[in-house]
């Protein structure tokens, strides 16, 4: 399996991953909210159920019946029953996975590189029931409205794909301000937040074209908040990633943002202790937050954090086992 490497160019404030010639894959959040209590309240590694994969897509019966956790591990997206984190399937057949999200009924969206596009599938099923490709983007992230039920995606592009529910031919909507966008997420009135790069140097956007309309408002953010990374509708507000300087390290937060026109405000934030240390797509309920992380030092394993949301502190859940490159992460809880 060929593992990308930390890249020094392009979105670069933080962390870049290089997923293709001319592409990268940065971090991000994305995905519906639907409540959940937290499973537990001390730190532990959860050890996953093993199976041979054998190459082909798999999945016990019982799958359908439970509340399933999806990570996508490059060439491939693990499933586990949530929050036990027992293993109970695999999708297989991708290259280089990355951003996932999931609609109101449960069906998981799951971002591919080549061909380039989202593969949809049911609750516990192991079969694509759904494959639409993108025009003139990386299929790294994507957001599903509430309401509607359209599909946004978004990746290595100034433009946003919107599928309108039964459409396979997407709506293509250009941000002539936005270099490079990442990863998208709509709140609750159906308002879709791009976030990216302005410029080849770095420089960092919010956007939003307001429902049904077709052009981008830029949205002011704080010194310390990084678009490109994790944003996610929590229920209340838009959450992003915060790097805060504590001497000569960073520390790493979610910012919950109060969104008022072009404005954004800062209204909370949740620490993330370490382990955390290079947040990819990451998913957050009322109560938790569940974050794919790679490590990248020696002696340390790439694993999958649950934080309490939004307290935040050290993670309650380490999931180590069978974790390999984990990049993106959704719940789908059964019987929606």
């Amino acid at each position: 399996m060929r593992r990308p490497q930390l890249a020094g160019s392009l979105v670069l404030r933080h962390y870049v991953l290089s997923i293709s010639a001319g592409a990268a894959l940065l971090a991000g959040c994305g995905g519906s909210q639907p409540p959940i209590g937290a499973p537990g309240a001390m730190p532990q590694t959860t050890a996953l159920a093993t199976r041979a994969d054998r190459g082909k897509s798999w999945m016990l019966p019982e799958a359908k019946s439970e509340d399933l956790l999806y990570v996508t591990n490059y060439s491939g997206v693990s499933v586990l029953t949530y929050p036990e984190s027992k293993r109970v399937g695999v999708l297989k057949g991708f290259f280089s996975a990355a951003g996932e999200c999931v609609d109101q009924y449960g069906n998981v969206f799951i971002g591919n590189e080549k061909p380039v596009g989202v593969y949809e599938y049911a609750h516990g099923g192991s079969k694509r029931i759904a494959k639409f490709l993108t025009k003139h983007v990386g299929a790294i992230g994507c957001a599903v409205e509430p309401v509607t039920g359209n599909l946004a995606v978004t990746g290595s592009s100034s433009s946003v794909n919107i599928f309108e529910r039964g459409r396979k031919q997407p709506l293509v909507i250009t941000d002539p301000k936005m270099f490079f966008n990442i990863f998208c997420t709509y709140d609750d009135k159906g308002d879709l937040f791009v976030g990216g790069s302005s410029n080849a140097s770095g420089g960092l956007r919010l956007a939003e074209p307001p429902a049904g309309a077709r052009k981008f408002a830029g949205i002011s953010i704080g010194p310390t908040i990084d678009p490109t990374q994790n944003i996610q509708w929590d229920g209340a507000h838009l959450a992003a990633l915060a790097f805060v300087k504590h001497g000569t390290k960073k520390k790493i937060a979610i910012a919950q943002l109060a969104i008022d026109g072009t404005q954004a405000t800062q209204v909370g934030s949740t620490p993330l202790e370490r382990p955390a240390y290079i947040i990819l797509q990451c998913f957050i309920t009322k109560g938790t937050v569940i974050l794919p992380n790679w490590s990248l030092r020696q002696g340390q394993h790439d694993d999958v954090l649950f934080y309490h949301y939004p307290k935040g502190g050290r993670p309650f859940v380490q999931l180590t086992n069978d974790m390999t490159d984990p990049r993106g992460a959704v719940v789908s809880f059964a019987g929606k």
